[in-house]
């Protein structure tokens, strides 16, 4: 009153001002209390948000099983502020020894703490850094990593047997995984490849794979000889497709087939020959964490075996056949320091005779 102040607007003032200040610290309450969970559900909103994955939806699938199967049983419940160095080190440990799959969960975790303290949801420094604390706590399990960059393959000596089994086995997953060991390529390729990618009329019968099929995105071969035995599969295709669908090796419902079916028809295969009390299809010089066998994968048995047999000394093949030769035929582009940009060589005719070989 002494101010001249209306007391009653006073006290409505002091009640907003307590309103407001309740208000904020309820916000930084349930800001405080984001679980790892709730601000990665926001960052794939957010990646969304801005198209971040729109020609790669594959990658988000891929990207949120691999939290949903490594992280969220861990930390995906607690709140995100309370997490540090040593949770990260909880996390990766168990996958951290197999390279390909650490580096993607730790980019993962990486991203989304950056997320976390940009929205403010995480106070402090980023605690997923390899250049860090994170680092030198992970570098025992660095040193007895595996590269990852091998997949088993079959010894090339077995491979006939596997061609005969899968033709024998004569469905489309089969004979699609046979015809990408016949012609050493990448079975993304295959299993997208369509009738008109193939020139089967000239001297050398030719399939052509579409920028958009291939892993090399940039100048380089990517156009395959076929070999006699190549031709076999694609006729019997033909004829049992009849048009029905624009995949050659089309799934039962038409469609592409997955990129799981060479995996899944391996180890089914395997499975049946043990209990056959034969030997399984498995590369015996890859052992998994039992100590057993690995079972071949497709990628390694349609490249690493027909490399491994393409150099082979005991079968008089090393230096029968050039080292950029071989790699022509896994369409693998020969950077060279000076003539790189000028050789334009495509060697169908020489590819077309080792790939028949």
């Amino acid at each position: 009153m002494d101010r001249g102040e209306d007391p009653r607007v006073e006290q409505k003032r002091r009640e907003v001002e307590a309103i407001e200040k309740l208000h904020k610290l309820e916000t930084q309450k349930s800001i405080y209390l984001k679980t790892f969970r709730n601000v990665a559900v926001e960052w794939f909103e957010y990646q969304r948000s801005i198209n971040a994955r729109a020609n790669n939806e594959k990658g988000e699938r891929t990207a949120y099983l691999r939290l949903r199967k490594h992280v969220y049983p861990l930390i995906g419940n607690r709140v995100i502020q309370e997490l540090g160095v040593e949770d990260a080190v909880k996390v990766l440990t168990p996958v951290w020894k197999s390279k390909n799959s650490a580096d993607k969960i730790y980019q993962l975790l990486r991203r989304i703490f950056e997320f976390a303290i940009v929205k403010k949801y995480y106070a402090g420094v980023n605690p997923i850094d390899k250049k860090g604390s994170l680092g030198v706590l992970l570098q025992p399990l660095t040193l007895q990593r595996t590269t990852g960059d091998n997949m088993a393959a079959l010894p090339y000596e077995r491979v006939p047997e596997l061609i005969q089994a899968l033709m024998q086995n004569d469905t489309n997953s089969a004979l699609a995984v046979a015809f990408s060991i016949l012609t050493a390529s990448r079975f993304r390729a295959v299993r997208l490849s369509e009738w008109s990618e193939y020139e089967l009329d000239g001297e050398i019968p030719l399939w052509r794979i579409p920028p958009e099929h291939d892993k090399n995105k940039g100048r380089g071969l990517r156009h395959i000889p076929l070999s006699p035995q190549a031709l076999v599969i694609l006729q019997k295709m033909k004829s049992r497709t009849h048009g029905r669908s624009v995949f050659i090796f089309p799934s039962v419902r038409g469609l592409a087939l997955c990129d799981s079916v060479p995996s899944t028809l391996f180890r089914s295969m395997s499975a049946d020959r043990v209990l056959a009390g034969q030997e399984p299809w498995v590369d015996p010089l890859m052992l998994d964490s039992d100590g057993k066998p690995k079972v071949a994968t497709q990628h390694g048995t349609a490249r690493a075996s027909f490399k491994s047999w393409a150099k082979s000394d005991k079968l008089g093949n090393f230096g029968k056949y050039p080292e950029e030769l071989i790699e022509a035929c896994l369409l693998h582009s020969i950077r060279k320091r000076y003539n790189g940009a000028y050789d334009r060589s495509t060697f169908d005719l020489a590819r077309y005779r080792l790939l028949c070989a």
